[in-house]
Order: C-alpha cells, then structure tokens, then sequence
C-alpha cells in the first residue's frame, strides 16, 4: 500500500463517526490483495498445507503452533475443526496481541471462524462461492493454507468496535506487518500475517 493511501485511510479513520460501508471500505479485498499475499508467503518461503498429515508434520517441526480455543481475547467457533486449530507462530502471536488490544477496550472476546485449511476444504469453499480463493491457482491460493491467516466475525459488534479494528489493522497493514480484508458481506475480517 502506497504511504499515501495509507495517510488517507488514517485521517478517514480518525474521524470517530465514520461509518464502514461497502463503498468506503479501507479494507476492501480483492484479486490484487490475494496476489500479493501470495507474493509474500511466497518469498518467506512459507510451505502451504494440502492435508491433515501436513499439519500435523508441520506442527511436529515447529512451523505451527496450537491455537487454544479459549483465550480472554478470543474464542475459537465450535464449526471450526479441531484439526485445523493451528497458525503459523508468528500468525498466532499476532492473534493473541490483536486479542488483548480488543478485549482490553471492549471487554469481549473476538469470535474466531476459520484458520488453518487444507486443500479440501478450501476446494469446497471456493466451489460453493463461499471464498474467491482458490486451493491450488499460485497467485490467488487463500493465506489459510499457508496457516498465516485467520478470519473472525462482525455479527453482534458496533460500529465503535468495528472501526477500532479497522484502524487497528490498517495501521498493520501500512507497516507491512500484515495484509487484511474486512469482508462486509460475509461479515467478517480476514488477517494474514507475515
């Protein structure tokens, strides 16, 4: 992101009655994001899950790390499978941090919908319209098989919480820390980490 667009989005941001729409989004995703996500997890060297088995490699290597269910900062939806609970440690830390920030100023915990995927069920995702990702195109693959991003929802949040985290993640974004969508029609935020 250019330091411009950045320095637009914070004075937009600032502004504590600011409403997020679909046309104002500064989190807007789109085919350029995924491409440059992809760009970066592929000039960090960062190996991709297909299968379960490879979570459980990369988990044994030290690649990944567990995600608890349950933290004051977050908590892990029940339809999330418990065999992909995992991020890579970075992307974990990052959570946690994220987390705290957002508990501390709203006493709440984030609702965590998806982390780790696998190929399938990416596949499955991408067939049913559900994610524009796909599990196995280079350049426009989702960050989850890379267990560097995870998503958490906006249902039940206000639009003070909802603009928190945005200015929280577009300031990320601009030091380059991390990449994010705040997706308004499926109602959530998408984080990958780098």
């Amino acid at each position: 992101m250019s330091f411009q667009l950045a320095l637009a989005m914070s004075i937009l941001l600032s502004q504590n009655t600011f409403i997020i729409t679909r046309d104002n989004n500064p989190l807007k995703g789109n085919i350029e994001s995924l491409r440059y996500q992809n760009a970066r997890i592929d000039s960090l060297k960062i190996p991709r899950v297909k299968t379960h088995q490879d979570i459980r490699t990369f988990l044994e290597t030290g690649k990944l790390s567990r995600v608890l269910d349950v933290m004051p900062g977050y908590y892990i939806h029940p339809s999330v499978d418990p065999k992909t609970r995992f991020l890579r440690p970075e992307a974990k830390r990052y959570l946690e941090c994220l987390g705290e920030d957002y508990y501390h100023n709203f006493r709440k915990p984030l609702k965590i919908t998806s982390i780790c995927r696998t190929e399938t069920r990416q596949k499955q995702l991408y067939q049913t319209g559900i994610s524009f990702a796909d599990a196995s195109r280079g350049e426009i693959q989702s960050a989850h098989l890379a267990c560097t991003a995870f998503d958490f929802s906006i249902n039940e949040m206000t639009p003070e919480e909802i603009l928190f985290l945005s200015k929280y993640l577009v300031n990320d974004r601009a030091s380059g820390k991390i990449d994010a969508f705040l997706e308004i029609l499926s109602r959530h935020f998408h984080v990958v980490v780098f």
